[in-house]
Parts: structure tokens; sequence; C-alpha cells
């Protein structure tokens, strides 16, 4: 759960841990970021072996995902899961590789995805901590498969894109059974970095 709106805004974690993710991000460095927040990322997954993996499709209908990080706009994000807990969804960004099991960008009309949980939280490990919120989010029908997805907004800004970042992921809680729900998908940071 996040308390306030804005873009300060802190989970209840990092409200009872007395740590936010911009304290330790900026006074500890990148390593220990990363290291620090990852329990408050997966630990409920990896405590429960409880994880759920969906397609995600950042920018649907864009391929490459080319995102200028100086935007002012939204950028959209399609998510093959119905329903996530009010305040649980997060979208990381990270650098480096992964073998995902499509090329390229992902497409919401035919989905190629890895469905690894384990694949997706190594790859969130290598995250440094940045995240951003969703300020908007709706449940519909994205890829008219019979079956509802949820499409979020997210500020661009908030998520603090570097020069060198190669994937989105999206981690949230399911609303059905309590399960950590991942996804991610490709992009291509353009116009240079956050500054």
């Amino acid at each position: 759960m996040s308390y306030g709106t804005e873009f300060g805004q802190v989970s209840r974690a990092e409200s009872e841990s007395g740590v936010n993710r911009r304290s330790v991000v900026r006074g500890v460095g990148t390593a220990l970021a990363g290291a620090a927040l990852l329990p408050t990322l997966v630990g409920r997954a990896a405590a429960t072996e409880c994880c759920r993996v969906c397609w995600v499709d950042v920018k649907p209908d864009s391929c490459p995902n080319a995102i200028n990080p100086a935007s002012r706009g939204v950028v959209s994000v399609a998510a093959g899961w119905p329903r996530f807990v009010a305040g649980s969804v997060k979208l990381y960004p990270v650098k480096g590789e992964y073998g995902a099991a499509f090329d390229g960008c992902q497409d919401y009309r035919d989905p190629a995805y890895d469905r690894d949980c384990r694949k997706i939280r190594e790859l969130l490990e290598t995250s440094d901590g940045r995240y951003a919120e969703p300020v908007r989010q709706a449940v519909e029908d994205v890829n008219e498969s019979g079956t509802d997805d949820t499409v979020f907004k997210f500020r661009v800004r908030d998520l603090e894109l570097e020069p060198d970042d190669a994937y989105l992921v999206l981690v949230g809680t399911s609303t059905r059974d309590g399960c950590t729900v991942v996804g991610v998908d490709s992009v291509r940071v353009v116009g240079g970095g956050r500054r």
C-alpha cells in the first residue's frame, strides 16, 4: 500500500522500515540498493513460492518500445492479468541481458513470454531500486481473448530511465490468491537518461 499520490510516495514497508527507495539508492549506492530492496520486491513470492508470470506489453502497438526519459507524459503498459491488489503494482527499469522467450518487443496480440518466475526474479535482483507506480489503470480485454487484462499508465519521469536500461519489469500482487505476479518487456531509452 502506498501513502500519497505524488512523486514522493512511499510504500507501507518503506514507511515502517524508515527506508525508502530514493534514500537507499542515493545514500548507499546502486549495488546495495538492489539487495536492500529485494525482500520488498519479491520477499512474498520467495517466502511462499507463490509466483505467477503474465505477459507484459510496454507501449502496445509499438516496437521498439522507445521512451524518452525527459518526457512529461505517461507510458502505457498492458498486462495479461485481470486483478491486482490496489497499491501493489510497480514497474522497475532494469539493465542487462535477459534470455526471454521472445525476440525484441512483446506483442499483446500474440504474446510469447517466458513463464519462469525464477528468471524474472533473477533479472529483478539486478535492479537498482528505481520504480514507478501507476497513476491510472483499467481492466479490459486488450487482446480480445475472452479474458480480462489490465492496462496501466505510468509517468515516464517516475521511472528515472537511464540510457542503458533494457527492460521494464512489472511486479504486483494478485487479488485472486495473493501470489506475486511478474512480467517483463524490452525498452529502448532514447534522448539520454535521467538528470
